[in-house]
């Protein structure tokens, strides 16, 4: 059974064009989405944009289109952005959809029952940059935004307005942290939250607009629209596999639905499932139980009506409940083999049902770890006895740290309030600073479209050096002179010199072959006795720089993670330094030169498969060079240092007639 990972990033704002920090986000969910997966995670990573609010209002007015037409423009620059990037497979939730709309509106309703909702009246200061209300005690000179690098000038608003009770759960929260103090990372980010929100200030949080028309109308109350600091936060919850995720369990005062499906088997020990049209995804067969039926009743109807099947006799399998679409189910499931008739989709459930097919139990595992099912993997938990640890689930959220209050307190309560789980850890990653310790902002002329630096620079470098030079969760410097820089000392200098030198060695040496590494040492010799050491000694350090990296990776300090595929990169630069391959060849040391060249191969693997979640094309670009199928690669046999013998090294190509060609070559 796989292991689960949701990922999510900010769904970001599609009001002006494109800055550096969209790039920095996606990078990083994206590098922590792959690393999980080459760990054998079944990874979930989302993002969005974040269609709503006064800013999005106001430009398309002066513009002279329409707020949707506005965002449905810009939202392309996001999609084209994590093209160029190479961001892996992810979900893009909008919030703008007709079903984010009824999603939020439902559960601003059962809110509002319940009284964590209530209509009150809001005076106060108000900034617009930030779509966020600014209490009296925080505003600085006189009028001013207090959130670094915007001190906007604040608007006076007093309106009608419903508030979240949130101060009723502050002390809830900030029990929950002193019980999970890794719960938001870095700790200096927590540390603000507690020292100006938690301690202090105990506001409710207002939730609602009255002077503006581009947004979720609160329900029954048309002249208002929902905050988007409150519908926004929705978006992780609200898209199929956030309800997968965040709604393990039933809360007791839920209203729920019921329904009944079967698991019907044929002759060969598969299982039919049908392919909903609404649904998009393979499901055993089934559908609500109407009124004054039983379970049993209502499953044999359904089969009938969806595949043609009698059913003539069925076995209970279990009872379960499920959250979906914003509804709790509880299932009733059964089991068959003896059924009739042809199977075949009936004329009234075409528009609704698009096949029906029967699967092997292996074949749905894999179905449902694209698009994963409650009632499926239920099912399969009972018939193939191959039970999902529910433990195995992993929730992290990638935000900026100037979203962690929102992310850091409103949105764990919202959580709780819903019945829902809490995230596992949420990620505040600081601000790319220009080189005089600016963020970057229109007023100041020190915006970078990332779109603009991938025409110039290759993906990779941008990938690498965002994680490399700017440690992970702190505050950084990026210029293109930095940039260049780094890309000459890390992938010119470093990872493509060693490249070369390397391949061209194998070829100059062995005729392009890789050679065996199982030479036996003659220990009477004391020099191959330092040379054994010396190897054995690299060997170690491979070892120790996989699990570093592990470890490093596993702890979310992506920094930390790069730098043990630099300290490899130089211990195989020190290496050929150390044994000198040529003057091996010179003496006619050739099971001397044989091994060192296999040593050597085997850390340019190495550090190409550690580089994959940073720079996947670099990293297939390598291993194709050195015929090593990067698929094939994982973290059972990377160190395998027989893995490479006898392996057939592609020539580099030559510019001219004698010139090496690097992998990567100056600017």
């Amino acid at each position: 059974m796989p292991k689960y990972f949701y990922i999510t990033t900010p769904i970001f704002y599609p009001n002006d064009r494109l800055h550096l920090g969209h790039a920095y986000t996606m990078i990083i969910a994206d590098i922590i989405a792959r690393y999980k997966k080459s760990q054998g995670y079944q990874v979930y990573f989302q993002t969005g944009s974040d269609d709503h609010g006064e800013k999005i209002e106001k430009k398309a007015a002066s513009l002279g289109i329409s707020p949707q037409q506005l965002v449905d423009r810009n939202v392309l620059l996001f999609q084209q952005l994590w093209k160029e990037l190479g961001i892996s497979e992810h979900i893009f939730y909008r919030t703008s959809a007709s079903t984010h709309k009824k999603k939020v509106q439902k559960i601003f309703t059962e809110l509002l029952n319940e009284g964590d909702i209530y209509l009150g009246e809001y005076q106060g200061k108000y900034c617009v940059a930030c779509e966020d209300y600014v209490s009296d005690s925080k505003v600085i000179n006189n009028n001013l935004c207090p959130t670094p690098n915007c001190q906007s000038e604040l608007r006076k608003i007093k309106e009608p307005a419903y508030f979240l009770r949130v101060s009723n759960y502050y002390q809830q929260l900030i029990e929950y942290y002193q019980k999970n103090p890794n719960f938001l990372l870095p700790p200096n980010i927590k540390k603000e939250l507690f020292e100006n929100f938690l301690k202090n200030e105990r506001r409710d949080l207002c939730i609602t607009r009255s002077d503006i028309k581009w947004g979720i109308p609160v329900p029954n109350n048309e002249k208002m629209v929902i905050y988007v600091w409150f519908e926004a936060l929705l978006n992780y919850l609200n898209s199929p596999i956030g309800e997968y995720f965040f709604f393990p369990k039933v809360p007791n005062d839920s209203k729920v639905k019921e329904f009944a499906c079967v698991a019907i088997a044929n002759p060969k020990n598969q299982y039919l499932l049908v392919y909903s049209k609404k649904r998009d995804k393979w499901t055993f067969p089934g559908g609500k139980i109407e009124p004054g039926e039983t379970p049993e009743t209502a499953a044999k109807r359904e089969i009938l009506e969806e595949t043609n099947l009698t059913i003539t006799d069925l076995e209970k399998i279990g009872e379960e409940t499920f959250y979906v679409n914003n509804i709790w189910w509880k299932g009733y499931f059964y089991q068959t083999r003896k059924y009739s008739g042809a199977l075949e989709i009936k004329a009234q459930e075409k528009e609704s049902i698009g096949e029906v097919k029967f699967f092997s139990v292996p074949e749905i595992w894999e179905l449902d770890s694209q698009k994963p099912d409650r009632g499926a993997e239920y099912v399969l938990e009972k018939l193939a006895g191959a039970k999902k640890d529910k433990n195995s689930w992993e929730i992290v959220q990638i935000i900026g740290k100037d979203i962690a209050r929102f992310h850091g307190i409103y949105w764990p309560i919202i959580l709780r309030l819903l019945s829902a789980q809490l995230p596992d850890k949420i990620l505040a990653h600081g601000w790319i600073l220009d080189q005089l310790g600016r963020k970057g902002s229109k007023s100041k002329g020190n915006v970078i479209d990332p779109l603009q630096l991938l025409k110039k620079y290759p993906r990779d470098l941008l990938r690498v050096y965002l994680i490399a030079k700017i440690n992970f969760l702190q505050d950084g410097v990026f210029t293109e002179d930095l940039l260049s820089n780094f890309y000459q000392d890390f992938f010119v200098n470093n990872l493509s010199n060693l490249v070369s030198r390397v391949n061209k060695m194998i070829h100059l040496y062995n005729g392009g072959i890789v050679p065996e590494n199982n030479y036996s040492w003659k220990k009477e010799q004391p020099k191959e006795e330092t040379e054994r050491k010396r190897l054995e000694e690299y060997q170690k350090k491979c070892n120790l720089a996989v699990a570093e990296f592990q470890k490093k990776m596993n702890q979310y300090e992506l920094t930390e993670a790069f730098s043990q595929i630099q300290n490899l990169l130089n211990e195989s630069n020190k290496l050929i330094s150390d044994l000198a391959p040529w003057e091996l060849a010179k003496k006619g040391d050739i099971l001397l030169l044989n091994l060192t060249l296999n040593y050597l191969t085997n850390g340019i693997k190495i550090a190409s498969f550690l580089l994959a979640p940073l720079a996947p094309e670099t990293s297939k670009k390598i291993l194709e060079i050195f015929n090593i199928n990067h698929q094939q690669l994982n973290w059972d046999n990377c160190l395998d240092f027989a893995s490479v013998n006898g392996i057939k090294v592609k020539l580099l190509e030559t510019k001219g007639s004698a010139k090496q060609k690097h992998l990567y070559e100056p600017l």
